[in-house]
């Protein structure tokens, strides 16, 4: 018995593999999309049937949260938290770096998902939050 503790241990510390490809989708099912970034050489063509609002952004994809919630910093500091520390903002860019660059889902330690987790969860609406908790802690609702 005490073998099993310490795997069960080890294992909550290696971290979860997260699928930081799974697509975010509206409640209908669609893919929610990132807007279109403005692009300099970008020309309207009058022969295009297209009209500008409909040209569609990439999917939005669980990459996407967790890469913003790393880099963007609230305007206002929470009541009773500190401003961020240069070594914080370091951490945080490193571990978007991490996440941005993975081509394959990727391990997180439960460190940087609990951190991730409380970010997304401060800026995210409750449709992103219902679709990403669950793929960055499986726990998730068991005892809400």
């Amino acid at each position: 018995m005490p073998e099993e503790k310490s795997e069960e241990k080890k294992e909550a510390k290696k971290g979860i593999t997260v699928n930081i490809n799974k697509v975010i989708k509206k409640r209908n099912g669609d893919p929610v999309r990132l807007p279109v970034e403005f692009r300099e050489e970008f020309e309207f063509c009058e022969a295009c049937a297209k009209k500008v609002n409909e040209v569609k952004g990439d999917e939005m994809t669980i990459r996407n949260i967790i890469v913003d919630a790393l880099d963007l910093i609230p305007r206002e500091t929470p009541q009773g938290e500190k401003k961020l520390s240069a070594t914080e903002k370091l951490r945080r860019g490193k571990l978007a770096g991490k996440v941005y660059d993975s081509i394959e889902p990727v391990e997180l330690s439960v460190d940087d998902l609990s951190l991730i987790k409380k970010l997304i969860g401060e800026m995210q609406t409750p449709l992103v939050i219902s679709q990403v908790f669950p793929e960055i802690d499986p726990k998730t609702g068991e005892d809400d």
